[in-house]
């Protein structure tokens, strides 16, 4: 699921003109790498399992972070990323996906004074569900 929420945002005009594509991560930025930057990782997955089945639904929470110089310029970024995958509706990289915006933070990382925004996601991820577990 990372990889289709880093595909979504790296073919986003207004975060690719902002960040650029090279600076979207999964899970952690590379080292050394400049700002402003994104990183995306998975933080839970919920499932909706039956008594016949497993789960044909998948609940997914994902954490899109924006790290910048400023605060008002990681704040910003992080309104492109919400604006782009807050109500997405598709197909990406084979999954049928719908995600919805759930909770924003801001923060400074204490170790280099990077601004940071989070925002987290729930994405509903359709699969096909398996027979019963024996």
């Amino acid at each position: 699921m990372i990889g289709e929420i880093v595909t979504i945002l790296k073919n986003t005009l207004a975060i690719g003109n902002s960040v650029g594509t090279d600076n979207i991560f999964p899970i952690q930025r590379k080292q050394g790498s400049g700002l402003p930057a994104i990183t995306v990782d998975l933080i839970d997955v919920k499932t909706s399992e039956t008594k016949d089945k497993s789960s044909g639904l998948d609940f997914v929470t994902m954490q899109v972070a924006t790290y910048a110089d400023n605060p008002r310029e990681s704040f910003v970024i992080s309104g492109y990323v919400r604006d782009e995958l807050d109500k997405y509706v598709g197909v990406v990289n084979g999954e049928d996906v719908d995600i919805r915006f759930d909770d924003l933070e801001t923060g400074m990382s204490s170790e280099d004074e990077t601004f940071i925004t989070i925002a987290e996601f729930v994405v509903t991820v359709k699969r096909t569900a398996q027979g019963p577990h024996t």
